[in-house]
């Protein structure tokens, strides 16, 4: 597998994580389409490259989202407390 591929879409990895088990039809057909489309991922750059512009930018737009939701639950807004966080991973 290529690194690369593997750091710009990380949920397209086809490695299963120990304790996982490919049972059923279903998960023989997720495993089937995962694979058809890391294909066509892999067969045009322009989307690693697009991706790799896109990624930054939303990552900090994550983290003003974030800092926006803890800072008005911290002031008292209750509701804002009900909103998930995003998680952001910066490698």
């Amino acid at each position: 597998m290529n690194k690369k591929s593997f750091l710009v879409f990380p949920l397209l990895n086809l490695k299963l994580r120990s304790g996982f088990t490919m049972t059923g039809r279903r998960s023989y057909t997720q495993l089937r389409q995962r694979r058809r489309l890391k294909h066509f991922v892999n067969s045009y750059p322009a989307i690693h490259q697009v991706a790799e512009k896109a990624a930054p930018t939303a990552a900090q737009w994550s983290e003003k989202y974030n800092h926006t939701v803890k800072d008005l639950t911290q002031k008292g807004y209750a509701v804002f407390g009900y909103l998930p966080l995003v998680p952001v991973d910066m490698r």
